[in-house]
């Protein structure tokens, strides 16, 4: 599956999101990727995983999980951490001029943490044999 195919299989509400949320990821900054992984779109930058996207089950919002979330600045108080260790997500319902504003302040964050306090690269894990 592709994240073309994840998208195309959600809400059409869902999905203008989703293409507008993938559009600014992929053009925060050069070098960031996009793969499926557990079933949800990550991103990753400098071989780092940055987000992923869930969709709720009400299909009409999208919950965008920063995997280093507890580390982000919060001064808007949206990131939502619901009993995850390192995770906090926020809750996207709607795309406004403040929402995505919000929105790449947090993917910035994300992005920046990524350089200046590298943590172990993503690599794919062998199977036992």
């Amino acid at each position: 599956m592709t994240v073309d195919d994840y998208i195309v299989n959600q809400l059409p509400a869902c999905q203008v999101l989703l293409r507008r949320l993938r559009q600014l990821i992929l053009n925060a900054a050069p070098g960031v990727t996009e793969k499926i992984s557990w079933n949800v779109p990550f991103y990753t930058y400098r071989n780092q995983y940055v987000c992923y996207f869930n969709v709720l089950r009400n299909g009409e919002s999208i919950d965008v999980a920063f995997l280093r979330g507890t580390e982000l600045p919060d001064e808007a108080g949206r990131l939502d951490d619901r009993g995850r260790k390192t995770i906090k997500s926020l809750v996207v319902r709607s795309l406004t001029d403040a929402d995505e504003d919000l929105f790449l302040t947090y993917l910035h964050e994300a992005l920046l943490l990524n350089e200046t306090q590298p943590q172990k690269p993503v690599t794919s894990r062998k199977k036992r044999t």
